[in-house]
Order: structure tokens, then C-alpha cells, then sequence
């Protein structure tokens, strides 16, 4: 397989997780982080979009993208931040120290 091919495949597989993301926000979608003050509360719930204070937020600060999730996943997610050595756990941990250092 030449680099172009390789290239071209990597593109196929980026669009389709990009477009699944994008739709997944375009439902009812829960944040799950830490508050942000004057941003958002922890559980708010959005539907169809997010307010344009979070959005411009997340554009700055990545790593709350990750803590807005399908209000479907919000079980799941939960069970996750409750356990010390998650992936969702070290995301929150990582957000609340964000939030600290900004104080």
C-alpha cells in the first residue's frame, strides 16, 4: 500500500468518528465535569448544541470536551468516574486541577 493510499485511509477513518462526534453533541448531550464558573454546572444538560459560553470553552480547554457525553452514556460514564484508575476518572481529576491553577 503506497503512503497516498495510507493517507487516504486515515482520512476515511478520521471523518466518520469526527461526524459521529459531532452528531452525538447535536442530541442531548450532559456535562460531567467539574463546574466552570460562569460556564457550565456539573450534569447541566444541553440539547442540540451547546450554550456558546461552553462551546468557546471547550474550543480553549480540550480536555472538557471529553466530559460532555450522550445523556444515554451517562450511566456508564458515572460508573466510570467512580473508579479511581478510569480514563473518565483522570480526565475529571485533570479538569478540577485546570480549574485550580486558573483561580
Amino acid at each position: 500500500m503506497s503512503e497516498t493510499e495510507k493517507g487516504e485511509n486515515v482520512k476515511k477513518e478520521a471523518a466518520p468518528k469526527a461526524a459521529r462526534k459531532k452528531k452525538e453533541q447535536e442530541g442531548t448531550v450532559v456535562y460531567v465535569g467539574p463546574d466552570i464558573p460562569g460556564v457550565a454546572k456539573r450534569y447541566a444538560v444541553f440539547n442540540n448544541g451547546l450554550p456558546e459560553a461552553l462551546g468557546e470553552f471547550v474550543k480553549d480547554n480540550p480536555i472538557y470536551q471529553q466530559l460532555i457525553v450522550p445523556v444515554v452514556r451517562l450511566p456508564k460514564v458515572n460508573a466510570e468516574l467512580e473508579k479511581e484508575n478510569s480514563v473518565m476518572s483522570a480526565l475529571y481529576r485533570r479538569a478540577c486541577e485546570k480549574l485550580l491553577r486558573k483561580e
